[in-house]
């Protein structure tokens, strides 16, 4: 197997834009550690291990970056291995130098402002990122690198003082590209009860086992604020799959459910607009092909002859749910990029698929 591609990218924003916006919490100074808001290390941790980490030690910061966030992406006929470096100017040179070693190498630069308050305010954070971008061009030599200009804590609605708008025509100004984003992208609460009663749990990124977080696994309703999620009734991502898109579900026949069974959940990773996906009637993807671009609430209506599927092939990137019936009905399996030789791949049994339909209520 080939070796990935190497990709560097340096996530640029204001110093703690996060870490100083709770750091005055009570119980967190005394132990070494800060509480730390969504800022650049809990975004970068977010993309690449689909975790939200609130607190970390900030004596790592003191030297004005944070290295080695690694992950592998795997897409059409190559892989690309991306190592993210989250940095800041250091104390005292906000508006002043960058430390060169940050861009030697880099592929990319994703400057980050935020559109949420901060104690240092999100206008503050704003002008500086401007500053930044400045000193990078200075730095590489060129009047253009690739860049993405990225709103954080875009889930903060309610404080929000930099628009949308203000983003996009900043970064239209550099040529880049832009987008918001935060790294409480996922999130979703679990309650005991029906209807959003007695004890609750929140997860905000993978869950292996409910148990290890003082949850009983016994769930009979489910709130989902943002992302779409992959549920299993057993721990260890084992069991019955459920897909449950952003929204409320009051009880667990809202999630095609049978019993209040829930021990482990992980968010869908794979969103956006490109959707294309093969079923092969033959396992090692053999026998009749069928491409879909879009949902089907009945394969063979669609001219995909058997009412079975033993290997498949995700391409594009977005995820899907594969049904054993008809409308979307039935035990349900959700199947990202990849290739899957059987359907065991994907924890079924049988291979008996007779509906698909992409996963598209991400946010």
């Amino acid at each position: 197997m080939p070796q990935p591609k190497s990709r560097k990218i340096a996530v640029l924003g204001y110093r703690s834009v996060g870490k100083w916006r709770r750091a005055c919490c009570r119980g967190y100074q005394g132990a070494g550690l800060t509480r730390a808001a969504p800022g650049k290390s809990s975004l970068t941790i977010q993309f690449v291990e689909g975790q939200f980490v609130d607190s970390y030690d900030p004596t790592i910061e003191n030297k004005g970056y944070q290295v080695d966030f690694k992950s592998l992406f795997q897409g059409d006929g190559c892989s690309v291995m991306a190592m993210a470096e989250s940095a800041h100017p250091p104390l005292g040179e906000q508006r002043g130098g960058l430390h060169s070693r940050l861009f030697s190498g880099s592929s990319a630069a994703a400057v980050q402002k935020e559109p949420a308050k901060a104690l240092l305010t999100a206008d503050t954070s704003f002008e500086v990122v401007k500053v930044i971008h400045e000193k990078l061009l200075d730095m590489v030599g060129k009047v253009q690198v690739p860049i993405m200009l990225v709103g954080n804590k875009k889930d903060l609605h309610m404080e929000r003082v930099i628009s949308c708008e203000e983003g996009k025509a900043l970064a239209e100004s550099w040529n880049a590209a832009f987008m918001e984003s935060s790294a409480k992208e996922n999130q979703i609460i679990f309650y005991e009860g029906r209807c959003f009663t007695g004890r609750k749990l929140e997860v905000f990124g993978d869950c292996d086992n409910f148990q290890d977080r003082g949850f009983m696994n016994r769930v009979n309703s489910i709130r989902v604020e943002s992302g779409a999620w992959i549920c299993y009734d057993h721990p260890d991502f084992k069991g019955q799959q459920y897909i449950l898109e952003r929204g409320e579900y009051p009880e667990f026949q809202r999630w095609n459910s049978h019993n209040d069974h829930m021990g482990s959940c992980k968010p869908v990773r794979m969103h956006g607009e490109n959707y294309r996906i093969e079923l092969f009637d033959g396992n090692n993807y053999s026998g009749h092909c069928m491409e879909f671009y879009d949902d089907c609430p009945f394969l063979q209506s669609c001219g995909y002859g058997r009412p079975c599927v033993n290997s498949l092939r995700v391409f594009g990137d977005g995820a899907w749910v594969m049904y054993e019936e008809p409308n979307f009905r039935g035990r349900m399996y959700i199947v990202e990029r990849g290739n899957y030789c059987s359907h065991s791949e994907w924890q079924a049994q049988t291979p008996n698929i007779q509906s698909i339909r992409r996963v598209v209520n991400y946010f």
